[in-house]
């Protein structure tokens, strides 16, 4: 079947616009996930509920610097990722640091991708301790969810694989709301600080 693509113009052609269509669903879904997590834990940490209607509208407010921040991230972390060798990992934990606060600053302070990813940049920097905090907290959480997914997984894969699959993906969605909520909590909080008279500007 190889063979017979390569020797085929349009089943080439066929191929690669699949292959687009798959990245241009998967990105659109990973926005959809921000959009939805991060709108809805600003919500719930602002006014004490969150509905998916709090996520649909971060989603249609946002939904194209979503998208510019998540490629700039990429970007920036594919660097970080280089040069990691180097800096002996400094550069991937400075990745994860100084822009973790990126897509709170962009979805709930209603920044454009440069200015949330620069503005996630000076809080994390003016609060590096609190930060780095956060940071281990957010790990810790993952890999808890990741143990804790795995092992119900495991024990529902006895009953059907299906079964597996969809309790490792809720396992792993639970796992990431929280995260973001912690996150967004945080960015909140050092945002109020930064923007208070005599904080720093």
């Amino acid at each position: 079947a190889g063979n017979e693509a390569a020797g085929n113009p349009q089943a080439q052609i066929a191929a690669i616009l699949a292959a687009i269509a798959a990245v241009a669903l998967a990105m659109l879904l990973l926005i959809c996930e921000m959009a939805y997590v991060t709108g809805m834990a600003g919500a719930a940490w602002k006014h004490g509920t969150a509905s998916l209607r709090d996520g649909w509208e971060a989603f249609e407010r946002r939904g194209s610097e979503i998208l510019v921040a998540i490629v700039l991230l990429f970007a920036i972390g594919l660097v970080a990722a280089l040069l990691a060798p180097v800096t002996l990992l400094l550069s991937g934990a400075a990745y994860a640091a100084l822009t973790i606060y990126t897509l709170a600053a962009v979805i709930i302070g209603e920044r454009s991708a440069l200015a949330g990813i620069a503005e996630s940049f000076a809080l994390a920097w003016e609060n590096l301790w609190p930060t780095l905090a956060v940071v281990a907290l957010v790990v810790a959480i993952a890999a808890a969810g990741g143990w804790l997914g795995g092992w119900l997984g495991g024990l529902a894969g006895r009953a059907s694989p299906l079964l597996a699959g969809l309790v490792a993906a809720v396992a792993q969605q639970i796992v990431v709301a929280y995260a973001t909520l912690v996150v967004v909590g945080e960015y909140l909080k050092l945002r109020n600080l930064h923007e208070a008279p005599g904080g720093s500007q």
